[in-house]
């Protein structure tokens, strides 16, 4: 019984110096309570108070900051209407035959070519926007050479 006793006491005179109260540990500390403000702004609150001219100028990228080439306004304001080019006809009706040829459904050629069945099905409809790279990889797959688009002269 002596020994839990004193093991009792020793552990409570162990734990007599602990501080257990609360530490909240954050990675942002808080800022400090008062005004703050940049001395710029402090400089620009002075001058409009005391009546001085104020110039300001913008600084950043050459196309003057994150406004688009084209504003939106401009091109709502214009009637032309942009079709992008899609596969031609007779791009269509070779991809058509040359799978048919090797006895392949769409859905097998999409997966020969890591594709969703849907983009084989657009190409063969003409619905699809050329892209080389899916191009390549049915000419690869069904081992010809389809006809590409021929450029336009502007």
């Amino acid at each position: 019984v002596h020994g839990i006793i004193k093991s009792k006491k020793i552990y409570n005179k162990k734990m007599e110096g602990q501080n257990w109260n609360y530490v909240i540990l954050r990675s942002n500390p808080k800022p400090a309570q008062g005004p703050s403000e940049k001395k710029a702004d402090l400089v620009l609150r002075t001058a409009l108070q005391t009546g001085s001219e104020v110039q300001s100028t913008v600084k950043g990228k050459k196309n003057g900051g994150s406004q688009p080439a084209m504003s939106i306004k401009k091109l709502m304001e214009t009637d032309d209407v942009y079709v992008p080019d899609t596969v031609s006809f007779e791009f269509r009706q070779a991809l058509q035959r040359a799978r048919q040829a090797k006895n392949l459904t769409q859905e097998k050629l999409a997966q020969m070519i890591n594709v969703k069945q849907t983009v084989v099905q657009d190409y063969e409809s003409g619905r699809a926007i050329p892209n080389p790279m899916i191009i390549n990889a049915l000419e690869r797959a069904l081992q010809c050479r389809l006809p590409r688009n021929k450029k336009k002269q502007s």
